[in-house]
C-alpha cells in the first residue's frame, strides 16, 4: 500500500488539517484513510475519500472560498 500524508498548516506551523493513511483508526468508515482537523485547540479524525491529491485540494479550496 502507498503510504501518504499531507498537512495543511499555517505560517506558524499549527496544524489545520492532515490527511494520512497511518493504520491508527480501525474505526473509521474509511480506514485507514482518515484526516485530522483542528479546531480551537483540539484535534478531531474524521473519516477521509483517499490518497489522491486533488481531492484534498478541492476540500481546502472549497473551505477557502
Amino acid at each position: 500500500m502507498l503510504k501518504y500524508a499531507y498537512q495543511w498548516q499555517t505560517s506558524d506551523q499549527q496544524l489545520i488539517m492532515r490527511w494520512d493513511n497511518a493504520e491508527h483508526w480501525p474505526d473509521i468508515a474509511t480506514f485507514p484513510h482518515h484526516k485530522h482537523v483542528a479546531k480551537n485547540g483540539a484535534v478531531t479524525v474524521f473519516p477521509s475519500k483517499g490518497t489522491e491529491l486533488t481531492w484534498v485540494l478541492e476540500e481546502i479550496a472549497a473551505i477557502i472560498a
